[in-house]
Formats: C-alpha cells, sequence, structure tokens
C-alpha cells in the first residue's frame, strides 16, 4: 500500500512537472506570436501613414440629445464633440457605440473601437452612457480616449484581432484609391475654363485702354 502511495505521488509530481513545462511553452508561444503580430501591424501602420490624413475622418467622441421628440431619438437639442484628429477605424466598419437592449424603451449604451490617428498612433475608444425613446428625454454617450504608443501596447491591453485590424486598414485605402480622379479632373476642367476667362478678360481690357 506504501508503495502504491509512493508511485501515485510520484506520477502525480511527474504530470505536474509536465504541465507547468507545458504552460511555461505555452506563455512563450503565446509572447511570440504577440510580438510577430505587433511586427506586423507597426509595418502596416508605417505603409499606410501617407495615406491616413487623406482616407481618415475625425470620430465622435460625445454625443448628447435633449427632449428628443419621438421614439427614433430624433429632434431636440443635439450637440456633438468631435475628436481633433483624422482616424481611420480598424476594430469596426461603424465605429459607434452600441444599445445594450435595442428592443427596449430605454438602456445604457456599451462597447469599443480602435482607431489609427493621422500620425500613425493607436487610439482606443471605451463607450458609455444612456439612451432613451420616451418623448421629451434626453440621453447620449462619451468616450473614454486611451493612447497605445505602440502596437505591442494596444495588443497587451486585449486588442488582438490583429489580422480583421490589417484587413480593415486595407480595405480603407484601397476604397480610397481613384475616388478622387473625378473630383480631381472636374476641378481642373473648370480651372482651365476661369483661367481663359481670366485671359479674356485681360485682352479686352487691353484693347479698351487703346480707344
Amino acid at each position: 500500500m506504501e508503495q502504491r502511495t509512493t508511485d501515485d505521488l510520484a506520477r502525480i509530481a511527474e504530470r505536474a512537472a509536465s504541465v507547468a513545462a507545458e504552460a511555461a511553452e505555452a506563455n512563450a508561444a503565446r509572447e511570440q506570436l504577440e510580438a510577430a503580430q505587433a511586427a506586423l501591424l507597426d509595418r502596416v501602420i508605417a505603409s499606410v501613414r501617407p495615406a491616413l490624413r487623406a482616407i481618415g475622418t475625425r470620430p465622435l467622441v460625445a454625443c448628447h440629445v435633449a427632449h428628443h421628440a419621438d421614439v427614433n431619438h430624433n429632434g431636440g437639442v443635439r450637440t456633438e464633440e468631435r475628436f481633433p484628429f483624422r482616424c481611420v477605424c480598424i476594430s469596426d466598419g461603424e465605429p459607434g457605440p452600441m444599445e445594450d437592449t435595442p428592443r427596449a424603451n430605454e438602456g445604457a449604451y456599451h462597447g469599443e473601437d480602435l482607431f489609427v490617428r493621422e500620425d500613425g498612433a493607436l487610439i482606443g475608444f471605451t463607450y458609455s452612457g444612456s439612451w432613451s425613446r420616451w418623448q421629451g428625454s434626453s440621453w447620449g454617450w462619451t468616450a473614454e480616449i486611451t493612447q497605445y504608443p505602440t502596437p505591442a501596447e494596444a495588443i497587451a491591453a486585449g486588442w488582438r484581432n490583429v489580422d480583421a485590424y490589417v484587413k480593415n486598414l486595407a480595405a480603407a485605402v484601397a476604397k480610397a484609391e481613384g475616388s478622387r480622379k473625378n473630383a480631381i479632373a472636374a476641378n481642373r476642367a473648370r480651372a482651365e475654363q476661369l483661367t481663359a476667362i481670366v485671359s479674356l478678360l485681360g485682352t479686352t481690357q487691353k484693347k479698351g485702354s487703346r480707344t
């Protein structure tokens, strides 16, 4: 009996050592993966940084409506605050807070988004607030802003869906490519027309001064 107990304890010790070694290896593998993800995200952001201002917008950081008129939150006095820099949302195609119980008459706002600022910095928005469909009520939300100096710090904070971030950022660049060609052509054509008009007016004035 004592020998069996000794053998059982030995097997437990061996298994415990194996589990500990496996856990250490798993942690090392996770750290290796996160380092590779951070390097990828950092490289992609550096690659698209020249276009970030062109494809970005100034996202809302707060929105409040006082005494709205109907169940669709419309009417009332609306005030909005926007982020002072252009950003591209890489966590979601439609950034902004979500309603916790959309079919109810009132509730709370929640959610979070990750943006790339025009200078390449990563910015996290965490939303909170309340909403109501009751006529005459007021509602609103604000975003708590967190800046991550490096992709590694963003990943460590929980932003780990790097494959989706890279895909969304690439899609934003692809969508913007060529989108300004018509405006460029129209502006140049109009500029040429105006230049011709100015030239014609100058010629007319010279002729008038000779008479």
